[in-house]
């Protein structure tokens, strides 16, 4: 005699199975949304990662008198850092101005600095 598949023979069994493959339904589509956000959300993430970061002191434009950096820069005993820091401080502090008077404004903030 062969074994028979028992079948749910009420209806109440009929509808929790249904009521049951609809819940893991569910289920698995709301994991695969999450498992799809978190992918997203990583690949957001990597190309600011990736980026190098970008100079905080850019070095000065060729409009600029070079005797006048070459001033400066012997002022804070060749150090670029310090010499782009400064220029930076008087642009940032005076918006506008040409590029020539940042380097003059920075060489006299810095010799009055120093008295």
């Amino acid at each position: 005699m062969v074994d028979e598949v028992a079948l749910p023979t009420s209806f109440m069994e009929i509808l929790l199975g249904i009521i049951i493959r609809v819940l893991m339904y569910a289920l698995i589509w709301v994991i695969w949304m999450l498992f799809q956000e978190i992918k997203k959300q990583k690949q957001a993430s990597s190309p600011a990662q990736k980026q190098p970061n970008k100079p905080r002191y850019t070095p000065p434009k060729p409009t600029v008198d070079p005797k006048l950096q070459l001033r400066l820069l012997n002022m804070v005993a060749g150090d670029h850092g310090i010499c782009y820091r400064l220029v930076e401080i008087a642009r940032r502090s005076n918006p506008g101005r040409s590029e020539q008077w940042y380097w003059e404004k920075a060489i006299e903030d810095l010799i009055r600095d120093r008295r």
